[in-house]
């Protein structure tokens, strides 16, 4: 097997877990932002930091300030940054350096995190937050170098995650030619196995016609 063979197919894999990885992140962030407005006191992991703060933090500001726009301000600062996501997974798909910008911005989001775990008061919980982080930042991180090491690959083969043959290393695909890669196969006609019943119907019609040759030879020598 080859070994670029299978460093394009290993790149290809790890491109497409990232986005979607990064889809998971968004869904999970915009049920997040869902509960928060609807005041439930629920929160699940693997989504994104700034988004949820943003939501959390406007009621507040507003309620200091005595300024009821800050929680408009919040909820718009959250969806910006959630369709900013959502922008770069949508376009990854056919422009792949939009994993890139997405890496970017979950870097700063996973900062924001540590930020408010470690400067306020730290809680036991943020461990398992961050460490999810880190978990996503490893796939979206993975896809990265898979953009930059397979730039030269063409656009479907590196969106798929089937086994790719007949590319070279970092460069397009190369066209088969029968004479490169000859078939043994392909003129081999197979042998048709034989019927013993059709040879045995045979030689009974041969042992049948013998005696027949034999009478009309002794009638001939009489005559």
């Amino acid at each position: 097997m080859n070994t670029n063979n299978v460093n394009i197919s290993q790149y290809s894999t790890n491109f497409s877990r990232a986005r979607s990885n990064l889809i998971l992140v968004i869904v999970f962030t915009l049920i997040n932002l869902v509960l928060s407005v609807m005041e439930l006191n629920y929160y699940l992991l693997f989504s994104a930091t700034v988004p949820q703060i943003a939501v959390w933090w406007g009621p507040v500001f507003a309620a200091e300030l005595h300024i009821e726009a800050f929680k408009m301000i919040g909820l718009v600062i959250a969806f910006v940054v959630l369709g900013l996501y959502f922008i770069c997974w949508a376009l990854s798909k056919k422009v792949r350096s939009f994993i890139l910008v997405a890496t970017i911005l979950f870097v700063i989001d996973t900062i924001v995190l540590l930020w408010v775990a470690f400067v306020g008061e730290f809680d036991t919980t943020f461990l398992i937050d961050i460490a999810f982080h880190c978990l996503i930042l490893f796939f979206l991180i993975s896809g990265t170098v898979a953009w930059v090491k397979l730039r030269g690959v063409d656009l479907n083969s590196f969106n798929s995650q089937q086994p790719i043959a007949n590319y070279q290393y970092g460069g397009f695909p190369q066209p088969l030619n029968p004479e490169n890669n000859p078939n043994p196969m392909q003129n081999q006609i197979p042998n048709q196995p034989q019927n013993p019943m059709q040879n045995q119907v045979s030689n009974q019609a041969f042992d049948q016609t013998q005696p027949q040759n034999q009478n009309n030879d002794n009638n001939d020598n009489l005559n």
